[in-house]
């Protein structure tokens, strides 16, 4: 069984525009690529890019939030 097919995701990073909904993924994309279509994006619109790390959140309970034990 696969880590997907687990649940797990792993972390990937998404370029956006913070004026529209345009975005790239780089599950779809290299970073590479990503790059090069957040400056096209910029230079045709003027439009601010940013980017963030998603995926891999971890789990939303376990033994980290039980420590210290009692």
């Amino acid at each position: 069984m696969s880590e997907r097919d687990r649940g797990a995701t792993r972390p990937y990073r998404v370029t956006y525009c913070v004026e529209c909904e345009w975005f790239v993924s780089a599950e779809d994309h290299t970073r590479s690529e990503q790059s090069d279509l957040a400056i096209g994006h910029y230079l045709e619109t003027g439009h601010g890019i940013d980017s963030e790390r998603r995926g891999n959140e971890g789990p939303t309970s376990g033994w980290a939030e039980e420590w210290p034990p009692e």
